[in-house]
């Protein structure tokens, strides 16, 4: 079994100094007033023995008020699979996280800046082989600790990998992104139509002129073409009028075939030029002005494959904010939900790794595209951008929606949803493993109707002594982050 240094430190001297003595694997640094469950470091360190690989290895937590004997209040922290986004926003990781010390020891010249407990968790996982992550509640913090997110850590992590990106403050104490973008590549928008009308906030529209106003009028990036796939059934009256409306971006494609998502989508970028594929529904208007600088700024990290935006119903609820899948059926989350809802754990702020995004607003490096050979077209409905997501993925690229771009979302104007069975039966047949668990949705969550919320920790202390849980390596979840040692 591996051994573990564990360390009570109040202070970043007493942290170096902690670190400068230890001679054993692991380091585990808590903060005063953290403990552990008895049965914490068993359930780690069995990990850490069936996986030599996991550099950096965290839990779930709770937090608690009054004393430690008889705690007021409690809540659960229940967290995703290892999500480098959410760790640039906060150290989200928690009280119990155990990093490698050869870590600390081989990449001396980085730690000499790790100030801060958040700046040590990044730079041990940025060169981390792999990070894991046990979904069990095993150590608790008082509610009150404050573990301060480290802007200028984040920043120089950002440099380190020439992301045109920095790191700023909010209000609520936790991290954003916002462009800076060194370059400014051609982005090509693909929009496919079928020239459909409908009502707009009290007007009778063409709902792809309404898409396209609104991307020509709102969009702050400057170099940007538009590519309308437009289908056999559009007037060609209407096909002329797009391109008048900005002949020198707008240019028409005419898909002759029956309507097919994944193969009209291919269409279009056969058409483009651009270094950025962003594909985007006709039902839709445009938000954040700088929308397309935060597509840009994501996908100039070497590690993410796609990009999607969080889409709003035309009242303001939520409509899009991630795809969750379960059990073989994806699901939007926070469909329906308040606009000005901070989601669990402020999950609906800055940016989220996910499994999948939507494709009514979904970017993509082209040559990735390319690599991955599209959208499948035996999903001519349903389930290509998801599709599309859980191949990148299994290219070791990752998937992130970006929760402070956002775009207003005029579901299933066009068409009818909807999905078939024969359609679900093929996904599961692709994707049987990977849709029935999604490791960035914590399983210890409660279903209440359409989302899943924490329950109380009396409710999972009761479900753990009713269903005692398998072992730690059966009930592990990694996405590993496989990579030399730098």
């Amino acid at each position: 079994m591996p051994s573990v240094r564990v360390a009570v430190v109040a202070s970043d001297q007493e942290r170096e100094e902690v670190l400068a003595k230890a001679d054993e694997e692991f380091v585990l640094l808590l903060e005063s007033g953290d403990w552990l469950e008895a049965t914490a470091l068993a359930h780690c360190l069995e990990v850490l023995d069936e996986d030599p690989e996991v550099d950096v290895l965290y839990t779930d937590h709770a937090t608690w008020c009054g004393s430690r004997r008889s705690a007021v209040f409690e809540q659960s922290v229940l967290k995703p699979a290892w999500s480098p986004e959410l760790l640039r926003s906060s150290n989200y990781l928690g009280p119990l996280c155990l990093l490698r010390r050869q870590l600390l020891v081989s990449q001396a010249d980085k730690m000499t800046e790790a100030r801060s407990t958040h700046a040590l968790v990044i730079a041990g996982t940025e060169m981390a082989r792999g990070v894991g992550h046990v979904p069990l509640i095993l150590a608790h913090r008082q509610a009150d600790t404050v573990i301060k997110a480290d802007a200028e850590a984040v920043n120089r992590q950002l440099r380190r990998g020439s992301v045109g990106a920095r790191a700023t403050g909010t209000s609520d104490g936790h991290l954003r992104l916002t462009p800076s973008l060194r370059h400014q590549p051609l982005v090509s928008i693909v929009i496919l139509t079928g020239g459909a009308r409908r009502v707009v906030r009290g007007q009778d529209v063409v709902l792809i002129r309404n898409a396209l106003a609104s991307v020509l009028s709102r969009t702050t990036y400057p170099n940007y073409e538009i590519v309308v796939v437009v289908d056999r059934t559009t007037d060609d009256e209407l096909e002329r009028s797009l391109v008048g409306l900005d002949p020198d971006r707008i240019r028409t494609v005419r898909d002759t075939e029956p309507f097919n998502f994944s193969a009209a989508n291919n269409l279009g970028v056969m058409a483009t030029n651009g270094e950025i594929l962003l594909f985007l529904n006709d039902d839709t208007e445009i938000e954040t002005p700088e929308w397309l600088e935060r597509m840009v700024m994501y996908l100039s990290m070497d590690d993410v494959g796609v990009v999607g935006a969080r889409l709003n119903y035309e009242d303001g609820r939520i409509q899009h904010a991630g795809l969750v899948l379960r059990d073989g059926y994806v699901e939007h989350r926070y469909s329906g939900y308040p606009g000005d809802n901070d989601g669990y754990q402020d999950s609906l702020h800055g940016a989220n790794d996910v499994v999948a995004v939507t494709g009514a607003c979904l970017g993509v490096r082209r040559d990735r595209f390319d690599s991955l050979g599209g959208f499948a077209e035996f999903f001519p409905l349903n389930f290509n951008d998801v599709d599309l997501c859980l191949r990148a993925r299994r290219q070791g690229w990752r998937v992130v929606i970006d929760q402070e771009c956002r775009l207003f979302h005029l579901e299933t104007s066009s068409r009818e949803g909807g999905i078939t069975a024969d359609e679900q039966r093929l996904f599961r047949q692709l994707w049987g493993s990977e849709s029935a668990m999604d490791l960035f949705h914590n399983p210890a969550f409660t279903r209440v109707r359409m989302e899943h919320i924490p329950p109380p920790l009396s409710l999972y202390h009761l479900r753990s002594r009713l269903a005692p849980s398998p072992p730690a390596r059966v009930i592990y979840q990694e996405q590993m982050v496989h990579k030399e040692r730098r």
